[in-house]
């Protein structure tokens, strides 16, 4: 077990929450952070509250297109020997599809 679990599990055993709870609560919390850090970096426009939705579900479908390819490339796809290459496919995909819909849709 990797030493970062390990800090993990530790940390909800005594804070008493539940790691589904933790790991929906260190969704949230990403997906603010990257909101304002998008926002302020990335695209330099000033921060919309009402956007957040929308920036919140297109983070979602990312991670949804980019588990998938990988998923794909490494189970029946040609890449099921080489699951870096896969992973990479994946995170390509994904942030391609973030970069061009926050900026079609959110910034």
């Amino acid at each position: 077990m990797s030493v970062r679990l390990e800090k993990a599990i530790d940390l909800t055993q005594q804070l008493a929450v539940d790691v589904i709870v933790g790991r929906a609560i260190s969704f949230l919390v990403t997906i603010i952070v990257t909101f304002a850090l998008n926002a302020r970096y990335t695209f330099a426009v000033h921060v919309k509250l009402a956007s957040l939705s929308r920036y919140a579900v297109i983070q979602a479908l990312g991670g949804v297109l980019n588990f998938s390819l990988y998923s794909y490339l490494v189970t029946l796809g040609p890449l099921h020997q080489r699951p870096l290459v896969a992973l990479t496919c994946g995170a390509a995909l994904g942030s391609l599809h973030n970069f061009l819909m926050m900026r079609r849709f959110v910034f």
